[in-house]
């Protein structure tokens, strides 16, 4: 399993809503780990989030299960990578260029 791409990410689970992580393209699949704070900042998130954030937004999509790979925009954020998977549910994810990882996603899958 080979690593290709790395980036620290903002991963859009609801408009209003961005959570930080890291995605991580692979040989055989794309992986999002979410960022966990630490330290006092952790407490005001939890109270602040403890609605939004009852699940770990952590996700893994193999290639097989991506549908289509899009941009989206978020406000004057054009860089948004929308990752549509087989089932219906799109992943949108604040990327530093669009084009860049919707390459390398397309010639990694290929």
């Amino acid at each position: 399993m080979e690593k290709i791409k790395e980036e620290m990410v903002g991963y859009l689970p609801k408009s209003y809503k961005l959570l930080e992580g890291k995605l991580t393209l692979f040989s055989t699949h794309i992986a999002f780990d979410s960022y966990q704070y630490s330290g006092g900042l952790s407490l005001l998130k939890a109270i602040f989030n403890r609605d939004t954030e009852k699940d770990d937004p952590s996700f893994t999509l193999q290639f097989s299960d991506i549908k289509a790979i899009t941009q989206g925009k978020h406000g004057l954020q054009k860089n948004v990578l929308e990752i549509h998977d087989q089932n219906g549910k799109v992943y949108r994810l604040v990327v530093r260029s669009y084009a860049e990882w919707e390459d390398i996603i397309h010639h990694t899958m290929s």
